[in-house]
């Protein structure tokens, strides 16, 4: 189940769980919105090595579009700088090329979109629409 221990107001207390693993919570929040919008997805899933192989990477989610969507939720303080922007654009679309045209061109999510559940959501909505 994508939700797990909450306070009051909706958010996790601790670190959350999506789908049995750790996440950040701009990714729980997501995660939250794409199942309220009716999509399923895959997350944290390994390509080309994960971590461990240079140019393998690890996508946030893999959104069940078709063809499928990888979507990255990143922090603008990690992410944000210029040189990192064009590393990260690099691994990206490759992703897309070794894939071969099975992924869609990659989603990106900023932690400050996604900073209450509300904004999530209407982030998520904008980008994919309700499922039906």
């Amino acid at each position: 189940m994508v939700l797990e221990i909450q306070t009051a107001d909706g958010e996790p207390e601790e670190t959350p769980d999506v789908l049995g693993k750790k996440a950040t919570k701009p990714e729980w929040r997501t995660a939250v919105a794409l199942v309220e919008l009716g999509w399923s997805f895959d997350f944290q899933v390994t390509f080309f090595g994960g971590r461990t192989l240079r140019g393998g990477q690890i996508v946030d989610f893999v959104v069940d579009t078709i063809p499928a969507t990888p979507l990255f939720v990143d922090g603008r303080y990690v992410h944000g700088g210029a040189g990192k922007t064009e590393k990260d654009k690099l691994l990206r679309e490759t992703l897309v090329n070794l894939t071969g045209g099975r992924l869609r061109h990659p989603v990106v999510f900023y932690d400050d979109e996604l900073a209450t559940l509300e904004m999530a959501e209407n982030t998520v909505r904008q980008e994919f629409g309700r499922r039906n």
